[in-house]
């Protein structure tokens, strides 16, 4: 199998979001989500694009808070200096996370995956409300709506066939 590193990008925050959505492992959802964001920050930095994070960051700032949403990720892949370190990781960092290196991704690419669009719009109607302003307020309470009275995975998978009903037609 042949694939770019823009592939196993998609791919990576992709299955982040699948397993995000059946609830799967926090740990594993992270893991894939600062793979990608490596790939994703490097495949930016080589086109020349200017980063989500360097665009709304102030530039003294940057550093510290690429340091402070590595950090997580630095501890889940690396064992040489503290191999008895313990991490108290917070689901919502990794939430947090997947909203930037989806706008990330978009920036990158000019759009993004059905399954990244649907996380968009979760975060959005749930947990994320005052930072999805822009989205419309008629959306928005509709989703909010609908996302409350079902779980997660239930909402993923009544959005992936609204969108297979959609492209089908």
């Amino acid at each position: 199998m042949i694939i770019t590193k823009l592939d196993a990008a998609r791919r990576q925050m992709d299955a982040a979001i699948g397993l995000y959505f059946d609830e799967g492992d926090e740990v594993s959802i992270h893991t894939l989500v600062g793979a990608a964001r490596l790939l994703i920050a490097n495949l930016s930095s080589a086109a020349k694009q200017e980063t989500i994070l360097e665009k709304f960051i102030r530039p003294e700032k940057l550093l510290e808070f690429e340091k402070a949403i590595r950090a997580p990720q630095n501890f889940l892949k690396h064992a040489d200096k503290d191999p008895d370190a313990a991490l108290d990781l917070d689901p919502h960092a990794t939430e947090l996370l997947l909203v930037i290196e989806v706008e990330a991704y978009r920036g990158l690419t000019g759009g993004i995956t059905d399954a990244m669009n649907i996380f968009q719009t979760y975060a959005a109607a749930t947990w994320g409300k005052q930072a999805f302003e822009a989205v419309p307020a008629d959306v928005l309470a509709g989703m909010s709506e609908a996302a409350a009275g079902i779980s997660k995975r239930e909402f993923f998978q009544l959005c992936m066939a609204a969108i297979t009903r959609r492209t089908m037609q």
